[in-house]
């Protein structure tokens, strides 16, 4: 990466946070206006602690993404934190 393109971002999560990653075919729906999907997502809840299988279930089934138009993709992930030897190995290379 040139400096040109600016600084690389590395956001951080905390071990309870949960990154998800969709496409757009989970939330886009034809005929419906752009902003109703992405709000019926950030509409639903989760249990606190809710495993990351279980945020893709409840994503893809409040979304109804059996019946979606489009291709749709969902990964959850959650961060674990570094075990020692897993860092001094990191360090070399």
């Amino acid at each position: 990466m040139s400096e040109r393109d600016g600084p690389a971002a590395r956001p951080r999560a905390m071990e309870e946070q949960t990154l998800l990653l969709y496409t757009d075919g989970l939330v886009e729906r034809r005929g419906e206006d752009i902003d109703t999907s992405p709000a019926r997502l950030t509409a639903l809840r989760m249990s606190a602690g809710a495993r990351p299988p279980d945020v893709v279930d409840t994503v893809c089934d409040g979304l109804d993404a059996l019946h979606a138009e489009d291709g749709v993709a969902v990964v959850a992930a959650r961060p674990r934190p570094r075990r020692p030897q897993d860092a001094d190995a990191g360090a070399g290379g």
